[in-house]
């Protein structure tokens, strides 16, 4: 994991629903709870190692039906099992299969 960011939680996005985890908070928000997600560029990494990798942090906005949202700073790549895979392709898959407006800003 980079020295510059921290973890502090997990989000899981699974077939079903997001898992949240932040310290001991533990979240579970179905889809047919969400309206909108959208992704954008939060800022580029400062590490040279970070800049290598491509990875960026974003701002992922989770819209309500209740007309709630919630806004998350999370890692474009999981920053602790080395993943191939990122959150955009997880975006992109999820679109798929919900029915969700799946939002992917490119700054």
């Amino acid at each position: 994991m980079s020295k510059s960011l921290q973890k502090i939680g997990v989000l899981e996005l699974t077939k079903t629903c997001i898992n949240k985890e932040i310290g001991d908070l533990v979240t579970k928000h179905r889809y047919d709870e969400i309206v909108k997600l959208e992704l954008e560029d939060y800022f580029r990494d400062v590490t040279v190692s970070l800049r290598k990798s491509n990875s960026l942090t974003k701002s992922l906005k989770i819209f309500f039906k209740n007309q709630s949202e919630e806004v998350l700073i999370i890692s474009s790549k999981s920053l602790d099992f080395k993943q191939k895979i990122s959150v955009v392709d997880s975006l992109n898959t999820l679109k798929k299969i919900t029915e969700i407006d799946i939002r992917i800003k490119y700054n």
